[in-house]
């Protein structure tokens, strides 16, 4: 009888197995899985070979967010060499406002920009925008970076808002 037990146990065992096998073929047979586990899963695994090779922290943090982080550092590296990184707000145009001048500059909202750099900034229409004492604006398809005084601050705000708003 324990015999009979144990084997027809071992069976249910057997039989759930297989059957799992079989759902999970069919799961990767579904031409939308296909497509996921090719994008997902190879993509990952063949990536992991590059990127092991690139261990540093700068590299990898260029390597995925580009222009949007190369630019926030390059306005951020701006203040680190003045050491006045801690008592700046930034006023930055819109993404818009940059690509009309030639720069491929996706601007990363103010919490995003913190996050890269460390450094505070704002937008036109927040209602921080007033307490702004750095702005960036283009010239000749550079990035410039200048104080805020209350003649360019009534200047810059009209002809930052002009462009579309960020979001």
């Amino acid at each position: 009888m324990e015999k009979l037990t144990s084997n027809s146990a071992i069976r249910k065992k057997l039989l759930l197995f297989c059957i799992a096998v079989i759902l999970v073929f069919i799961f990767f047979f579904l031409p939308r899985n296909q497509v996921w586990f090719k994008e997902r899963i190879v993509s990952y695994y063949k990536e992991f070979g590059q990127q092991s090779n690139h261990m540093d922290y700068e590299y990898r943090k260029i390597n995925r967010w580009g222009k949007a982080y190369i630019y926030s550092k390059q306005i951020a590296g701006f203040f680190e060499s003045r050491n006045s990184r801690d008592h700046v707000l930034v006023l930055l145009p819109s993404s818009d406002y940059f690509k009309t001048r030639g720069v491929e500059y996706e601007v990363p909202e103010p919490l995003v920009f913190y996050y890269y750099t460390g450094l505070k900034t704002t937008w036109v229409g927040s209602n921080e925008a007033v307490k702004a004492n750095w702005y960036v604006t283009v010239k000749n398809k550079a990035l410039i970076i200048d104080s805020v005084t209350k003649e360019m601050y009534r200047d810059s705000i009209g002809i930052f808002g002009k462009s579309k708003p960020p979001l």
